[in-house]
């Protein structure tokens, strides 16, 4: 305890010695740190991309945000640099960053939450960032377009129902999705079943027997450095229908980003998994 409150007493001290309290911002213009990519990209989309004065390393689409002021990784941020840059609004992700935003706030500085678990939750919080930068008729705009493209999605939706979709995010330990994340959300909205429709956490680790037992006809790697032919060596696994098939898709065959990202590149990654699903 005694250490917590010499820890959040050096937050406050920070601030202090920078002078950089929001109350002390003499700008009337927006200033936004944005530690989540994909409130970053959606930022963009809507207009306030001058407004952005500092993002994380993994704030990289669209390419103008690289040419931003990091203030850390989405982990991990400088809270030095975070004062300096003097925010209006810090747009912070839910989970892993839920202390970074706590500590902000204890700082006095404005920190917003925004985090989408599924396609819905996307929509009303583009909604809730276009209220929050001033820009909610751009908002309503995409939504409504988004809106009109997953209506294409879902009308076809029901050719795909009967098939089986394995997602793996990770390899070693092997990790997947549940209907409950954001992935599995889009999986099924696309018109196929997510083999893993209910885990101990959205995003959760999964023993190989398991796979084995769901029996998918597709595979899909988000993640870099794991091939079709390291798939298909894994022991016990070549008699799975996606494996006897040649129906696995790696990174090289769908960008991640686009199912993986709660933003509006969602509409194209749920257009691309149809694409699959059709293979």
């Amino acid at each position: 305890m005694q250490k917590r409150i010499i820890y959040i007493t050096f937050l406050f001290a920070i601030s202090i010695a920078f002078g950089c309290m929001p109350k002390s911002n003499k700008s009337t213009t927006p200033a936004y740190i944005v530690t989540s990519p994909e409130v970053a990209e959606i930022i963009v989309l809507l207009g306030a991309e001058d407004n952005i004065v500092g993002v994380t390393t993994e704030c990289d689409y669209p390419n103008i945000l690289q040419s931003k002021t990091k203030v850390g990784t989405f982990s991990e941020i400088s809270y030095e640099k975070v004062v300096e840059l003097s925010p209006t609004i810090v747009f912070a992700s839910n989970l892993e960053q839920q202390k970074l935003a706590s500590d902000l706030k204890k700082m006095g500085i404005r920190t917003e939450i925004i985090y989408s678990q599924s396609l819905n939750d996307m929509f009303d919080n583009i909604s809730k960032i276009g209220e929050l930068i001033g820009k909610s008729e751009r908002a309503k705009l995409v939504v409504d377009s988004l809106q009109t493209e997953l209506k294409k999605i879902t009308d076809t939706a029901e050719l795909y129902k009967n098939k089986k979709v394995y997602i793996e995010i990770y390899g070693d330990p092997i990790m997947t999705v549940s209907d409950n994340s954001f992935v599995g959300n889009l999986v099924e909205i696309a018109g196929a079943n997510n083999i893993f429709d209910s885990l101990p956490r959205d995003y959760s680790m999964v023993s190989a027997e398991k796979v084995i037992e769901s029996v998918p006809e597709i595979m899909i790697l988000t993640y870099p450095g794991m091939s079709k032919s390291d798939i298909k060596n894994r022991k016990g696994w070549s008699n799975i229908p996606a494996i006897k098939n040649g129906k696995i898709f790696t990174i090289e065959d769908i960008n991640p980003d686009l199912i993986l990202r709660a933003t509006p590149r969602a509409i194209l990654g749920m257009k691309k998994l149809q694409e699959i699903y059709n293979d």
